[in-house]
C-alpha cells in the first residue's frame, strides 16, 4: 500500500510533524525499513513513534479531560 503521510511524535524535539510523502524524492517503496525513512527525514528513530496514512488527520486540541 502507498500511504500519502507520515505522522512522527519527535519526543526529544517535543513535536509532533506530518510528512507529506509525495514530497520527498524518494517514496516509502525505496526504503526497507519504516526507521530509514524516518532517518532520511531528519529525525532519530529511537526518540520518536509514528504511524502512517493515506488521509490527511485531523489534530484534536484537548483542554479538559474526556468524559
Amino acid at each position: 500500500m502507498e500511504y500519502k503521510y507520515c505522522y512522527v511524535l519527535d519526543f526529544a524535539a517535543e513535536m509532533l510533524c506530518r510528512l507529506e510523502l509525495q514530497a520527498a524524492e524518494k517514496k516509502l517503496k525505496d526504503f526497507k525499513y519504516a526507521e530509514d525513512l524516518i532517518k532520511y527525514w531528519g529525525f532519530n528513530p529511537d526518540e520518536c513513534s509514528w504511524m502512517f496514512s493515506d488521509e490527511e488527520l485531523d489534530i484534536n486540541f484537548i483542554n479538559s479531560p474526556l468524559k
